[in-house]
C-alpha cells in the first residue's frame, strides 16, 4: 500500500461520481485518496512577504542595508503562528544584493525561541553581486511554540563603506514529500490519510471513505488560514525620525490601512505588534472596518519604551494580558468578504513607532 501525492490536482465533472456503484480507479481515487493528499501536502499560505525601504544604515538607499559583522543586530523581525504538522521547514526567499567586491556578505534567519546558533541558518551572498540577486535557503520550523518570532540579521562582509542590502523576504512553509501514516488533528478536524489499496478499481465506494474525503478536506481548508499582513521595518534604526510606521504627536494619526478579504467561518484575526517608543508615553491601535461597523473597541497597545536586541520586551501579542484578537464579520452567504485592516499610532510629543504588525486569520475551532 502507498499513500501517494500526484503532481497535480486532477479536476473531474461530478456526473462521474455517484452511489451505488464500484470505485473508479481513474476517477474516484483522486476524490478519495490523491486530491486530497495533494492538498495537504502543497496547499500552503505565505506567512511572510515584506518589500523594504531604504534605511539609513550607510546612506546608499538601497532596501535594508547590512550591519558590521563585529556588531551585528536584528535587522527585521516578524512573530507569528507556526502552521503546524505536517510543515517542519520554512522556505525563505529574499532579494539581495552585496556592493563589496571582495568580502562575501551573510544573510541570517533564526528563531527568537532558539536564537543563533541554534535554530538558524546563514546564507551567503557572494562579493560583487551588485544586482538584486533571489537567494534561497530552509529554517525549521518549532511548531511547539504558541507564537514564534523569526529574525533577520543583515551581517555585511566587512566594515565599511561597502554592504549587503535586502529588498525583499518571502516565507511559506515548505510542501512535504511524504504523507504520515497517522492521524493529523488541528481545531477538532482530522486527516486521516487514505492507503492506495482502499480506492482501487472496483472495489466499493463506502459512506465511510467518502465521510473521510469530506473531513480531510475540512481539515485542510480550516487549517491553512494564512496571513492579512506581515509587515517589518529596519529595527536597528540609528537616527530617529527615520522610522517607518510612526507619529510624534498626541492624536491618533492614521498609518496603514490594509484591504484584505476573510473567508467564509472566520470570525476572529490574531495579530503581534513589535514597537517602541523615545518618549513618556504612546500607543498603537488595531481594528478592522467590520469593527468599526458594529460598534467594536479597538484593540489598542501601550508601547513599551526601550530598545534592544532581541526585542523581545518590545513585542506585544492577541494573547498577552488585555489584549484579545481582532473580530470580523464574513458575510454568510458569500464565500469571502472584504474588510480591512487599519492600523493608527499615538505618541506624546516624542516618536512612537511600530517596527513589527503581523494579523493572521485564526484557525477555526470545530
Amino acid at each position: 500500500m502507498a499513500r501517494n501525492i500526484p503532481s497535480d490536482f486532477a479536476a473531474f465533472a461530478p456526473n462521474l461520481v455517484g452511489t451505488g456503484r464500484a470505485i473508479d480507479l481513474a476517477q474516484e481515487q483522486y476524490l478519495l485518496e490523491e486530491n486530497p493528499h495533494y492538498l495537504y501536502a502543497y496547499a500552503r499560505p505565505m506567512q511572510i512577504c515584506t518589500t523594504f525601504r531604504s534605511d539609513t544604515g550607510n546612506g546608499a538607499g538601497d532596501g535594508l542595508e547590512g550591519r558590521p559583522p563585529t556588531s551585528p543586530r536584528v535587522s527585521a523581525l516578524w512573530c507569528i503562528e507556526p502552521p503546524g504538522a505536517p510543515f517542519t521547514e520554512w522556505s525563505i526567499y529574499a532579494l539581495v544584493k552585496n556592493t563589496d567586491t571582495t568580502n562575501a556578505a551573510t544573510l541570517r534567519f533564526d528563531l527568537a525561541s532558539d536564537p543563533h546558533p541554534g535554530t538558524s541558518t546563514d546564507i551567503t551572498v557572494a562579493a560583487g553581486a551588485t544586482q538584486w540577486t533571489e537567494v534561497t535557503s530552509t529554517l525549521a520550523i518549532d511548531n511547539t511554540q504558541t507564537t514564534d518570532t523569526i529574525r533577520m540579521w543583515a551581517i555585511n562582509g566587512a566594515s565599511g563603506s561597502d554592504y549587503l542590502a535586502v529588498q525583499s523576504v518571502m516565507m511559506i512553509p515548505r510542501a512535504v514529500s511524504t504523507i504520515p501514516a497517522g492521524v493529523n488533528t488541528q481545531s477538532g478536524y482530522p486527516f486521516v490519510p487514505t492507503d492506495s489499496a482502499e480506492t482501487t478499481v472496483d472495489r466499493p465506494l463506502s459512506v465511510r471513505l467518502r465521510r473521510r474525503a469530506h473531513a480531510n478536506l475540512m481539515h485542510i481548508y480550516r487549517n491553512r488560514p494564512g496571513m492579512c499582513l506581515a509587515y517589518s521595518d529596519a529595527t536597528d534604526v540609528p537616527v530617529s525620525g527615520d522610522e517607518g510606521l510612526s507619529n510624534d504627536t498626541a492624536e491618533y494619526v492614521n498609518v496603514a490601512r490594509v484591504p484584505i478579504f476573510v473567508p467564509q467561518g472566520t470570525t476572529s484575526l490574531r495579530w503581534s505588534v513589535v514597537a517602541r517608543r523615545r518618549g513618556y508615553s504612546g500607543n498603537v491601535r488595531l481594528r478592522t472596518a467590520s469593527m468599526d461597523s458594529k460598534g467594536d473597541a479597538a484593540q489598542v497597545v501601550a508601547v513599551p519604551s526601550g530598545w534592544s536586541s532581541p526585542y523581545t520586551g518590545n513585542l506585544i501579542t492577541y494573547a498577552d494580558a488585555g489584549q484579545d484578537v481582532l473580530n470580523v464579520y464574513p458575510s454568510k452567504v458569500h464565500a469571502v468578504s472584504q474588510d480591512e485592516l487599519i492600523i493608527d499610532i499615538q505618541g506624546d510629543g516624542a516618536r512612537a513607532t511600530v517596527h513589527s504588525v503581523c494579523v493572521w486569520f485564526e484557525r477555526v475551532t470545530a
